[in-house]
């Protein structure tokens, strides 16, 4: 896609960005933007130099109706098959504005508000992750969500990190997002991430830099099949490594709750019930 391009797609969407985040604060919904929006808002790239495809939203569990009703009024529409994805008809010849809503992070245990804490506003009514959150989120959600680390993702964390050293110490900014490694056990998806970036990136981090987010224990073992996953894409890998990292995420994967089942199926009845396993084992070997 050439720049032009870019632009006009990043332009149409940040705006429906925009229009959401003014709607959602006349409600008393606070929202904030993640990935390629949050990056845009940040001032991180420019909205000529990073292709956005959707809008993705963090939001907290106690506000998603709400923020699905903001999306209904101003015209989005659920979208099929996806338990979180809507979409907005914009023309004939252009692609539809799509917004994520996502109420938690890597599959952590804990809120979207805790997550939501720091969340940085900008000067066009946006918020956005805040940077050291945003700079987990941006390595650890490819390989967690689809497993999988690509140049696009090694092009944003490097380009972030660059970005917040020119706020404030680089290596203050790095080590601020160690906690939250700590915290939620993100060790080894960080340091795959981090590893990858380099080699798509070489010299983008230093040798101390990736020493610092080395996994501990029994992440060392774990870090393998993230390093793996992040040279190259497998469906299985798609489904163990959030199992690795979370091991009882296994039960809500084959038997996730009516919601997801709606929304992903169209139905959420005991046959769709009982299937889903079989849909998730045909789609890991392939058939």
């Amino acid at each position: 896609m050439k720049d032009d391009s870019i632009l006009a797609r990043n332009l149409l969407l940040m705006g429906a960005a925009e229009e959401i985040f003014a709607e959602a604060r006349k409600r008393g919904l606070r929202p904030a933007l993640l990935k390629g929006a949050a990056l845009l808002a940040l001032g991180v790239f420019r909205p000529d130099e990073r292709e956005m495809s959707d809008i993705d939203l963090l939001a907290d569990p106690s506000e998603k109706k709400g923020l699905e009703k903001v999306l209904a009024d101003l015209g989005f529409e659920a979208m099929p098959d996806s338990d979180q994805a809507w979409f907005r008809e914009t023309g004939p010849a252009a692609p539809p504005v799509i917004a994520d809503i996502h109420t938690g992070l890597w599959h952590a245990r804990a809120r979207a508000s805790y997550f939501l804490k720091g969340a940085v506003p900008s000067a066009d009514g946006l918020r956005a992750l805040s940077p050291e959150r945003l700079f987990a989120h941006l390595a650890c959600h490819p390989l967690l969500h689809h497993g999988e680390f690509g140049p696009k993702a090694a092009a944003d964390l490097a380009r972030l990190a660059e970005w917040a050293s020119r706020k404030k110490s680089r290596a203050l900014f790095l080590k601020a997002v160690q906690p939250e490694c700590d915290r939620f056990g993100l060790r080894p998806a960080m340091t795959a991430a981090l590893e990858a970036t380099v080699r798509h990136l070489p010299g983008s981090f230093t040798p101390a830099e990736l020493a610092a987010f080395a996994p501990r224990g029994l992440g060392r073992l774990r870090a393998r099949f993230f390093r793996r996953a992040a040279e190259r894409h497998s469906t299985a890998l798609e489904y163990l490594l959030p199992v690795l990292h979370r091991p009882e995420l296994l039960g809500l994967a084959f038997f996730p709750g009516s919601e997801f089942l709606k929304r992903r199926y169209g139905r959420s009845g005991l046959l769709t019930r009982l299937l889903r396993p079989f849909r998730i084992l045909r789609k890991i070997i392939g058939k």
